[in-house]
């Protein structure tokens, strides 16, 4: 039933650290599609299976989403962090407004979704999920994050000059 489709939604900004957390996400996501012990995702299997077999499933999808959601506030953090880096301008400060807007918003979203948890399948829950947050990841990415990292890179352009400058001359 599930693919990766998160892996499919990752949008490069340019920014090394940024992309290689984006990844991770999109792995952890992708990883909602294998929520099944048995291995059978498809429509309607929980229901045929045991109590033991959905509680397992359950908790491993319990576990997954305390993964994702942990990686998730320490991204959000990190990202916040580069933000309070950049100039203090009024597009500097509107910009991260708006950017921890998002953060709040898919954070609570998808705490809101894990209480469904005990009233859903595991299989509709993980499927859900993934589709939410791989959507999220895209939009958010090119929205919002595409943007931090050419500020980011603005910001710090003399110094990264200066750097390579500084590498080229050691080599000598």
């Amino acid at each position: 039933m599930n693919t990766n489709s998160a892996a499919a939604s990752v949008v490069s900004t340019g920014h090394p650290e940024i992309d290689s957390q984006h990844g991770r996400l999109s792995d952890l996501t992708g990883r909602l599609g294998s929520i099944c012990v048995l291995g059978e995702a498809r429509p309607g299997h929980c229901l045929r299976c045991s109590a033991e077999t959905r509680s397992s499933c359950t908790n491993r999808l319990a576990d997954l989403i305390g993964e994702l959601l942990g990686f998730m506030v320490t991204h959000f953090a990190y990202e916040e962090g580069l933000m309070r880096q950049l100039p203090p301008t009024e597009a500097g400060r509107m910009h991260m407004e708006a950017h921890k807007l998002a953060h709040a918003e898919i954070s609570q979203r998808l705490s809101e979704l894990t209480l469904k948890l005990d009233e859903e399948s595991p299989l509709e829950c993980s499927d859900w999920l993934q589709k939410i947050i791989g959507s999220w990841m895209g939009d958010h990415a090119e929205h919002h994050d595409v943007g931090l990292a050419s500020e980011l890179a603005k910001a710090y352009e003399t110094e990264i000059c200066y750097d390579v400058e500084l590498a080229r001359l050691l080599k000598q």
